[in-house]
């Protein structure tokens, strides 16, 4: 597309904008939220405050979290750099699957297992059935 075709489309869509906010303009729910809105201005003014100050009398004084101070926070993490560990100390820790203890009744032996899919505990599931050794399992919990 040439230059002159880049600058008719361009022109042909400003208009179209122009009209849509012609459209906008008219409606009755523009019309009462900007009168809203200018008094609101207004009274701020009259009042000599900003509207950080309405925004901390509307919200109870909750402190404002944004992109602007998402800026200054800073980094706790003792890794510092751009190489994988660095990558890895800025990831949110994954899920540690609880672990199990399966006890066998008929032979005494016991599987300690985060994984479902232990080579003993398999064998037992084919031998005694899943249903049988889920029974036999327990989470093990840490006192620490």
């Amino acid at each position: 597309m040439s230059d002159l075709h880049a600058y008719w489309e361009v022109q042909r869509q400003i208009r179209e904008l122009e009209a849509k906010l012609e459209r906008i303009a008219a409606t009755e729910s523009y019309q009462k939220d900007k009168e809203l809105h200018d008094r609101l201005l207004d009274l701020v003014q009259h009042h000599g405050k900003s509207l950080d100050d309405v925004v901390l009398v509307l919200t109870g004084g909750l402190p404002k979290v944004g992109p602007e101070q998402a800026s200054t926070v800073q980094n706790t993490s003792k890794v510092k750099g751009k190489g994988p560990a660095a990558r890895n100390a800025q990831r949110p820790r994954r899920y540690r699957r609880p672990a199990r203890v399966y006890r066998n009744p008929y032979t005494g032996e016991t599987i300690k297992t985060r994984n479902p899919r232990n080579r003993a505990l398999r064998q037992w599931m084919v031998e005694y059935g899943p249903d049988v050794v889920a029974s036999w399992g327990r989470i093990e919990t840490d006192a620490q």
